[in-house]
């Protein structure tokens, strides 16, 4: 029934030619259009941009501080200390600046001979005289006042002459060494206590230089 009245549709119409309908067509011509599916719009795909070619790195070459010169450090080298030379022995002086001094030996009551050790110093007084010829010794022998006069002076000889020969053996000459005797007449402490009387029980030795 569809195919005859589209047929006579277009006949009326005049516009078609029957002849050239295929009516085979016409069924699916008439059929009712399905309804369109919604139109999933496809997503966008953004343009592929092309793969970034980076650029050939360029190598920094950081201004780099050029670097310190080492220089080269030789070890120092100790160097060996010459050996010192020996010097010569120190003179023997007494302190003085004349270099002249007065060494004083004490004596007990009514001895001839020193109290204690007088070794040291004469030897001291032997060495200078060897070492400068221009020097030489006077001795003087004391004593204290206890006793006659004439004694004393005999003691005080004998104590001088004690001194001078030590002073011989330690190779003195005796034409260096002079002596005098001079009892109690020439004390250094007044007093007549012990201890002042034991200081004038001496014998004083003097180093004095030559008169020309």
């Amino acid at each position: 029934m569809k195919p005859f009245l589209l047929a006579a549709g277009f006949a009326a119409l005049g516009t078609v030619d029957l002849a050239f309908i295929d009516l085979r067509l016409v069924p699916a011509v008439l059929a009712p259009a399905t309804p369109d599916a919604p139109r999933v719009a496809p997503p966008v795909v953004p343009p592929t941009a092309p793969p970034l070619v980076s650029a050939p790195e360029k190598t920094t070459m950081a201004m780099a501080s050029p670097s310190p010169v080492k220089e080269k450090v030789e070890p120092i080298k100790e160097k060996a200390e010459p050996a010192p030379k020996a010097e010569p022995a120190p003179k023997a002086e007494l302190t003085t600046e004349t270099r002249s001094g007065t060494v004083t030996l004490h004596f007990d009551v009514n001895a001839r001979t020193p109290a204690g050790d007088s070794a040291p110093d004469l030897k001291t007084i032997a060495t200078m005289l060897a070492a400068d010829p221009t020097l030489q010794v006077t001795i003087d022998g004391h004593s204290d006042r206890n006793g006659s006069a004439a004694y004393n002076d005999e003691l005080s000889r004998q104590r001088a002459v004690a001194v001078a020969d030590e002073l011989a053996q330690l190779g003195v000459q005796r034409s260096r060494i002079a002596s005098a005797a001079h009892g109690a007449r020439a004390p250094i402490a007044i007093g007549k206590d012990a201890e002042s009387l034991a200081r004038n029980r001496r014998v004083e030795v003097h180093v004095e230089r030559r008169k020309p």
